[in-house]
């Protein structure tokens, strides 16, 4: 697939611009609204984050705005053997509501599930922007342009993201934990 991050205009696209966090560069390298829901999409983005701890509270803030909830579903170290050796770390996620069991166990005392086997996911790899020389042998245009991040995101959900449903089952915010004695 050929990347169209100099043709892709942001600003025009409200599915993206709703889902991703404001104050940051992007480039969509491919992008597909998919029919169904409204929002539901899968798209391939560029970021010029270059740490771990960027990363971190990119997707921090990602998970704020989308109204989402991602758990790790596989975490490469950064390891040769995990990661690869141009990469610094590569994460999967996938939706809280998702499940890793093929089959869900249906009871009949059951009215709501917390796993609705939603198949959203997403990946991150963060390469590294040059060697230890200071330079890379890569022929990717993205790392050389300082854009090593790359997040592939399949946010096709089978559930409403904002339901009540959804919502009754967020994680805890650390201001409401604090209230709590």
């Amino acid at each position: 697939m050929a990347c169209s991050c100099e043709t892709f205009d942001l600003e025009n696209c409200s599915t993206l611009k709703n889902f991703l966090p404001e104050g940051y560069s992007y480039r969509v390298c491919a992008f597909e609204e998919c029919a169904g829901q409204v929002g539901n999409f899968s798209a391939t983005i560029r970021l010029p984050l270059t740490t771990e701890k960027e990363t971190a509270k990119w997707f921090k803030l990602l998970q704020a705005k989308s109204s989402t909830i991602w758990r790790v579903s596989h975490s490469y170290t950064g390891s040769k053997k995990d990661s690869g050796k141009s990469n610094i770390y590569r994460r999967r996620f996938f939706c809280k509501l998702g499940s890793r069991q093929e089959t869900l166990k249906e009871t009949k005392y059951s009215r709501n599930k917390r796993e609705r086997n939603c198949k959203a996911h997403m990946c991150h790899v963060l390469k590294h922007a040059k060697n230890k020389k200071g330079t890379t042998r890569s022929t990717d245009p993205h790392r050389k342009s300082g854009y090593p991040f790359k997040c592939v995101i399949t946010n096709i959900h089978n559930h409403e993201p904002n339901g009540a449903e959804v919502l009754r089952q967020r994680d805890v915010s650390k201001e409401t934990r604090d209230k709590l004695p």
